[in-house]
């Protein structure tokens, strides 16, 4: 394995592969190295590390450009989602939750402690003995609770025989 050199032309390669919206790795390939040389390049080269971040900013402009080209032309969710990584201020507004205040809990564990109470009073809760595992049943709406189960006739859902057993059926089930 040959050892990188920080040459000019490796410079130039890398940074003009960042300017037409490569990623790191693909400039850094196309440059003879790594990205993590490159990011220790970065790293050690205060001009460097200025440079770079002109020419991300570049390529970034660049897929704008041809975001904005196809976007007039037809929908492009990568694009968008490209776009959304790389300037999410600008096209990534909207996805974030922002909270503010807290979360009052006050009295959750006796609710809840009470509402199990009232599951075992009324048999719908095992009062859990030791090596016992209780769930508690999920809460099923007024139209869930009208629904019957479906009737089980007995008659298998597919094959000869079914269609065999069939009144007016003039076809003999298989032995």
């Amino acid at each position: 394995m040959s050892r990188f050199v920080r040459t000019f032309k490796a410079r130039k390669l890398f940074l003009d592969q960042l300017e037409v919206g490569n990623s790191i790795s693909f400039a850094a390939n196309a440059a003879g190295g790594t990205a993590r040389v490159f990011k220790r390049w970065r790293d050690d080269d205060e001009s460097f590390a200025k440079d770079w971040d002109e020419a991300e900013e570049a390529g970034t402009d660049f897929i704008e450009d041809a975001a904005t080209t196809r976007a007039l032309n037809k929908s492009d969710p990568l694009m968008a989602m490209i776009l959304k990584a790389r300037r999410p201020d600008k096209y990534d507004r909207g996805s974030k939750l922002e909270l503010s205040g807290g979360i009052d809990v006050t009295g959750s564990k006796s609710k809840l402690l009470n509402r199990i109470a009232r599951l075992q009073a009324a048999g719908q809760l095992s009062t859990g003995g030791e090596n016992s595992e209780s769930e508690v049943p999920e809460e099923r709406s007024e139209e869930e609770k009208l629904l019957l189960p479906a009737p089980d006739t007995g008659v298998p859902e597919r094959g000869r025989k079914r269609r065999a057993a069939e009144p007016g059926n003039r076809r003999k089930a298989a032995a």
